[in-house]
């Protein structure tokens, strides 16, 4: 404690007059100034060790979410793809001089690791899933293809497609926890939405 040291250095107990085995609380009222300035030594201390838990916090999730080369990161690197711009290197990783999200085409993106790595994309168009055309015109698959070829990990083999998305049938019986539901679906407490 800060008070501790104070009491066992030398020219501290000298200046104050005190004898070298006094207690702070009997030479020190709460209220005195050197109690205050103690006290906002140490809050001061406190609010920079939480500001720096804090920070180490969301550098620690950054560092967690972001290992190279893993299915997430090839989605990610995906999505950050701007058609129609170069790389340049950055910090000695390849990235963007310039974010624009009016060239980041690829708004879907799934990853199949094997030998050969499966990058399966897709755009949006009208709130939808929408391939990423691929022609002499607009090649962007040919570009996102290059742009993986400059980023992956060497001696990894990456394909990248854009296929129409497959058609999902599902046949399925639904089991309501009795105990937070009616039988007509709606929930006991607060009512709510019907399961339909």
């Amino acid at each position: 404690m800060m008070t501790d040291r104070f009491m066992t250095d030398d020219v501290l107990l000298e200046k104050y007059g005190l004898e070298v085995n006094a207690d702070w609380n009997r030479e020190f009222s709460a209220v005195s100034l050197e109690n205050l300035l103690f006290y906002k030594v140490a809050n001061c201390i406190n609010t920079f060790e939480q500001i720096l838990e804090s920070v180490q916090s969301e550098i620690t999730t950054i560092v967690e979410n972001n290992h190279f080369g893993v299915a997430e990161w090839y989605n990610s690197k995906a999505r950050e793809f701007q058609s129609g711009n170069e790389l340049v290197l950055i910090n000695g990783f390849p990235g963007y001089a310039e974010i624009d999200v009016t060239k980041q085409i690829v708004k879907y993106s799934a990853t199949e690791p094997g030998e050969t790595i499966l990058v399966k994309v897709a755009g949006e168009q009208n709130g939808e899933l929408a391939v990423i055309p691929n022609t002499a015109n607009e090649p962007h698959i040919d570009r996102l293809q290059h742009y993986f070829n400059r980023i992956k990990p060497a001696g990894t083999h990456v394909v990248v497609i854009s296929a129409p998305a497959d058609k999902i049938i599902l046949n399925c019986e639904i089991f309501l926890n009795p105990l937070l539901f009616h039988n007509n679906g709606e929930l006991i407490i607060g009512g709510g939405t019907r399961c339909d």
